[in-house]
């Protein structure tokens, strides 16, 4: 058998120095992987709330846009009906002097132009365009501009009498009041 020569002190030393040194070497390398790692993760952690409030300020300027895109749409439908109420105005008088005429080119005509009024109503009611409400309705400021003021005990108090010019409105938003007479 062969026996293990023993080894010297010094030379035991060295290998546990180098050992040693080897250990430290390779916590030295796991702390600074660790270091790393931590490093990556914070900034993985910032991207990651960069990319979320990107995204959420990419959703608000969506939401922004289509409520914009729809309020733009509201005001050239409510512009270019406003334009359009004087030529309902002309289509009501030309009626009423069609119904003047007691021959039967007046009754023709006044038929015509009733189907072309009633064209445009249907059109504007598309749009989302009624009539204000009118005589024998209770005058509310908001929908109705008092021109006259009418003392009358057999009429109700505030009450519209009679109708200048017709008022429109889509939804909430007023395109031309009511100009009306008012009771009491």
């Amino acid at each position: 058998m062969s026996k293990k020569k023993p080894k010297d002190k010094p030379e035991v030393e060295q290998e546990q120095t180098a050992e040693a040194e080897e250990s430290r070497e390779q916590n030295l390398a796991n702390e600074t992987r660790e270091a790393e790692l931590a490093e990556l993760q914070e900034a993985n952690a910032e991207l990651q709330d960069r990319f979320l409030r990107l995204q959420a300020e990419y959703e608000n300027y969506r939401k922004r846009s289509t409520q914009e895109l729809a309020l733009r749409y509201e005001d050239a439908v409510v512009d270019v009906s406003s334009a359009w109420l004087e030529v309902l105005d002309n289509l009501d008088r030309a009626i009423e002097a069609s119904e003047q005429v007691k021959t039967p080119e007046g009754k023709k005509l006044a038929e015509g132009v009733e189907l072309v009024r009633r064209q445009a109503l249907d059109t504007m009611q598309k749009l989302g365009i009624e009539e204000i409400e009118g005589q024998g309705s209770q005058f509310d400021p908001k929908w109705h501009e008092a021109l006259h003021h009418l003392e009358d005990p057999e009429l109700g108090e505030n009450e519209v009498v009679q109708v200048f010019k017709k008022g429109y409105k889509k939804g909430e938003r007023v395109l031309r009041h009511a100009q009306v007479q008012v009771a009491n």
